[in-house]
């Protein structure tokens, strides 16, 4: 649904690099500069608790050079927790689609986040997830 992670060299595979640079993501996003907002303000946090990160240090520096964008919603220093609510997509394979959200933050492992999904039964988005899930189980058979 968010695209194909193993398929990206592996200094892509980072949602807050693909939120800043990759147009297809931004693409994705209907409200873009939410998810942009939410995607800084996890970074602020994750910096606060790892500052001596280099990995998270190197990512930071390189989306603060190459995004105007990013560096507009660093300046802020907002925090804000992802928490739960509805993300609109505009998914290029199957269309709008409005997801329901929730954020479980596990407390005996501070770096693991299990954030789940779900659409409305019977709603035309329950349906498009259906459709990418038979195209992903029939491109998995193939290959």
């Amino acid at each position: 649904m968010f695209g194909d992670f193993p398929a990206l060299p592996p200094e892509r595979r980072n949602l807050a690099w693909q939120v800043f640079l990759d147009p297809a993501t931004r693409a994705l996003y209907v409200n873009w500069e939410d998810k942009a907002e939410v995607t800084v303000s996890l970074l602020r946090q994750e910096l606060a608790r790892i500052p001596d990160d280099p990995a998270l240090t190197a990512r930071i520096t390189e989306l603060t050079v190459q995004s105007e964008e990013f560096r507009r919603f660093w300046a802020r220093h907002d925090i804000k927790d992802k928490g739960f609510g509805t993300k609109q997509l505009d998914h290029p394979v199957v269309g709008p689609l409005t997801l329901t959200y929730g954020t479980l933050h596990v407390a005996a492992e501070p770096e693991q986040t299990l954030v789940t999904h779900h659409t409305a039964p019977g709603s035309s988005s329950e349906a498009a997830l259906r459709a990418l899930a038979a195209r992903a189980t029939a491109c998995g058979a193939a290959g």
